[in-house]
């Protein structure tokens, strides 16, 4: 379970590929948000409603899972929203973690 999980990296868990490409999907994914909502254990990110951009958050959701296994990952798209959301939430500690380690997508906060 996320909660009992401490807020530590593996940076071995990716091969310097993986990680330079998860960078460079954080950072067009940072560039397309268009919302951002706080929330008690995490953020909310707002997305357009576009197939490449889902592409693009499954892939880096994908990797970034594998180097950090205490984050909490949940891509929502109800019933009437015009768009979906990827909300990223974790342990005690996960809001610093994302505005120190995520500056892309912590600019939006």
């Amino acid at each position: 379970m996320t909660q009992d999980q401490p807020i530590i990296c593996i940076p071995s868990a990716l091969t310097h590929k993986q990680r330079a490409r998860a960078r460079e999907l954080r950072a067009r994914l940072a560039g397309a948000t268009s919302n951002v909502r706080e929330e008690s254990d995490g953020y909310a990110y707002a997305y357009a409603a576009d197939p490449e951009l889902l592409r693009m958050l499954g892939e880096w959701i994908g990797l970034e899972r594998l180097c950090c296994p205490f984050l909490t990952f949940e891509v929502r798209w109800p019933s009437g929203d015009d768009a979906p959301t990827l909300r990223l939430s974790g342990p005690e500690g996960v809001k610093d973690f994302l505005r120190a380690e995520m500056p892309e997508l912590a600019s939006q906060i």
